[in-house]
């Protein structure tokens, strides 16, 4: 007996639903908000019920009561309807917006009443009457017994939106005769969601009674079978309904690759413990892809990153080589590179790094060792970019000190060369004014006829007088 009544409190609780239709609000529950609405016993049904259930010929007349409640401590004036049964997109019950939208049950009853006050906790008995009628088609016909209180003019006043909590029994009656259950599916898809894989199906109901369709699972990838998973439920599918429902994959979702998922879909007849008494299925194979895109550039844009990286640290270890003073050294017999870092006074270390030795250094008798010196200066940097390729002459560079009074083509014609070279040698700037104490940049070409002891006129100081010399030189 205590499992008995333990099971009508969960139906009772199940009851509880809530759908927004228009600018009214609803509730399928026995009582709410102090509220409520219930099956009272009859001669015809002297057992306590939490639905009104039938089962009836066409042209049945059914009598029967509701009990409705009062348990504030305000007077209530509740307005009563019996209305068709319905279900939310997703496949939960509830009953459709008002009676002028009802085509089925809702349209058979008559109540003896539509509207009753109740003072603060008391209730009432109120008698209805369902008729079927002659031409009713054969299978379930969901409803329900509603009560609401009507929002007063004072609390709509100033508000665009009203919300009315609607309380409901509900009510099934079912037509004997041939039972057909027709299922179709369509529209297959999957989501993930916060790192859970739903499957999505769309369901028809082509038959005369409702169904609660429930589907076995089984995932396959390219290496073969990943899990199963069975009874997941999609929701109640009403007679000449269609729901667009889901069900979550509770095994670990697959990462990536290729799958095929096959649904066994189970809508037939069970007995009263839930297992099938005729069990009508559909088979439907889905075949999918995962492809994580969002892990996928990630680590695209790590990868890019890194190469990015690798090619920064290349450009400034080979800028950094670049701007280095260097010495070649030929190693000779005998000599490691502790030796001839010793012999430069330099960390042998810094040596393998700079000529890209690996552990242990062996070296070898005239191999080619470049000795770091320490960094060019700004100028030797200048005259290394400048130096050309003619094996006969070498390009080297001079600082001349600008005196008051020269200009651009002064400094070109004491140094044999054009006013473009010595603009692009220094860098300089539009108008190209000289200030007096600065110091530029000029060429001077070294012949290989020269004798190596034989020295080269190094001009330090720009002055008129050199110009002169230099320009009565050249006439």
């Amino acid at each position: 007996m205590r499992g008995t009544k333990l099971f009508f409190k969960v139906q009772v609780l199940s009851l509880v639903i809530a759908v927004l239709l228009s600018n009214i609000g609803f509730v399928g529950a026995m009582e709410s908000h102090g509220i409520g609405v219930l099956p009272t016993t009859t001669k015809d049904y002297p057992s306590a019920r939490s639905w009104f259930v039938y089962e009836a010929e066409p042209g049945t007349i059914i009598k029967d009561r509701a009990k409705i409640s009062n348990n504030t401590n305000e007077t209530k004036t509740l307005t009563v309807a019996a209305l068709d049964g319905a279900v939310t997109g997703s496949g939960g019950y509830t009953l459709i917006g008002s009676k002028e939208n009802n085509k089925d049950i809702g349209t058979w009853v008559t109540l003896e009443k539509e509207e009753v006050t109740l003072a603060p906790k008391t209730s009432v008995i109120l008698g209805f009457t369902v008729t079927v009628p002659e031409g009713a088609d054969v299978g379930s016909h969901p409803g329900g017994i509603v009560i609401w209180e009507q929002p007063s003019e004072s609390s709509r006043k100033g508000k665009q939106i009203t919300i009315v909590t609607r309380v409901a029994a509900r009510m099934y009656l079912t037509v004997p005769g041939d039972i057909v259950r027709k299922l179709e599916v369509e529209n297959v898809r999957h989501s993930i969601n916060r790192g859970v894989l739903y499957f999505w199906m769309t369901f028809h109901n082509k038959g005369n009674i409702q169904l609660t369709p429930e589907t076995d699972i089984t995932l396959r990838g390219i290496f073969g079978k990943i899990g199963t998973q069975e009874k997941s439920q999609y929701g109640l599918v009403l007679r000449g309904g269609t729901i667009t429902s889901r069900v979550p994959w509770q095994n670990k979702i697959p990462s990536f690759g290729r799958f095929v998922a096959d649904f066994r879909i189970h809508y037939g007849e069970k007995d009263f413990k839930g297992a099938y008494v005729l069990d009508e299925y559909i088979d439907v194979r889905y075949v999918f892809w995962i492809i994580p895109w969002i892990k996928i550039l990630m680590w695209l844009g790590i990868v890019v990153l890194l190469y990015f990286l690798r090619n920064l640290w290349l450009w400034l270890t080979i800028q950094q080589r670049l701007n280095t003073k260097t010495k070649r050294h030929t190693v000779k017999k005998g000599e490691n590179l502790s030796i001839i870092a010793n012999l430069y006074n330099i960390n042998a270390k810094k040596v393998a790094r700079f000529n890209l030795l690996k552990w242990p250094y062996d070296l070898h008798e005239d191999d080619i060792l470049l000795i770091p010196l320490g960094m060019m200066t700004k100028t030797e940097r200048l005259a290394s970019k400048s130096t050309k390729t003619d094996p006969r002459i070498s390009i080297k560079l001079e600082p001349v000190v600008v005196e008051p009074g020269d200009s651009v083509k002064d400094v070109a014609e004491f140094a044999n060369t054009t006013v473009k070279e010595i603009i692009e040698l220094n860098h300089l700037r539009w108008p190209y004014r000289l200030k007096e104490g600065q110091e530029l940049l000029i060429p001077v070409q070294v012949s290989s006829e020269i004798k190596k002891n034989q020295k080269v006129v190094k001009p330090k100081i720009l002055s008129k007088k050199r110009i002169k010399r230099q320009r009565r030189k050249k006439k």
